[in-house]
C-alpha cells in the first residue's frame, strides 16, 4: 500500500508477480488536491530467464461502485499516467500482470513503482536571456551637419536654424 503522501522515488514490489501472475498496489488519493501520478518501471527478464510479456493497469472505483481500467503503456519497460480523483474516490489500485514463456512457478519478474502528488501548475518558462546592449556609434566630428545621434550641441542647433532662416530671406528676396 502507498499512501497519499507518495513514495520517495521508485520502491521494488515486495511482491513482484510470478509468471501467469499480478501483484496489485494499492494507493490511496493524495490528501491535498487528488491529483495522483503513478509510475511503473519492469525488468526485462524474469529471475530465471523468462521472457515476460507485462500488463499495468490504474483500477478505479467511482461512488457508484463502477470499476474503470486504465491501462498505463510501457516503453522501454517503463510507463507513467496521471490521474485527478474526485474527493469521494479515496482509493485507485495499480495491477502489474506477468505473462511468460516460462512455466515455472517460482520464477519472479522484478517491477518498482513510484507514486506521488503532481502540480496542476504548468513549468514556469526559463526567462530569457537579456540581449546586449547595442554598442554606441563613435561620434563623428563635426557642426550643424553631424548625422551621430546627439553628436550636436544646443549652440549647433540654434546655428542651424538661423543658417536655414537666412537662406530663405535671401530667395524670397531674390523672387521679388
Amino acid at each position: 500500500q502507498v499512501d497519499g503522501y507518495g513514495t520517495d522515488g521508485w520502491v521494488e514490489l515486495t511482491r513482484p508477480p510470478r509468471s501467469w501472475g499480478y501483484s496489485t498496489v494499492r494507493l490511496t488519493r493524495p490528501p491535498m488536491h487528488g491529483r495522483l501520478e503513478v509510475g511503473v518501471e519492469v525488468d526485462a527478464a524474469g529471475s530465471l530467464g523468462g521472457a515476460p510479456e507485462h500488463h499495468v493497469t490504474l483500477v478505479r472505483r467511482s461512488v457508484e461502485g463502477v470499476f474503470s481500467y486504465e491501462p498505463i503503456a510501457l516503453v522501454g519497460g517503463a510507463g507513467s499516467t496521471r490521474v485527478e480523483l474526485p474527493v469521494e474516490e479515496q482509493t485507485v489500485w495499480l495491477v502489474v500482470a506477468v505473462t511468460s514463456t516460462s512455466r515455472s512457478a517460482d520464477e519472479t519478474f522484478g517491477a518498482r513503482v513510484r507514486a506521488g502528488s503532481w502540480s496542476a501548475e504548468p513549468e514556469p518558462e526559463p526567462e530569457p536571456e537579456p540581449e546586449p546592449e547595442p554598442e554606441p556609434e563613435p561620434e563623428e566630428p563635426g557642426g550643424c551637419c553631424s548625422t551621430s545621434r546627439g553628436g550636436g550641441s544646443p549652440a549647433s542647433a540654434v546655428a542651424l536654424v538661423l543658417v536655414v532662416g537666412a537662406a530663405l530671406a535671401r530667395r524670397r528676396r531674390a523672387r521679388a
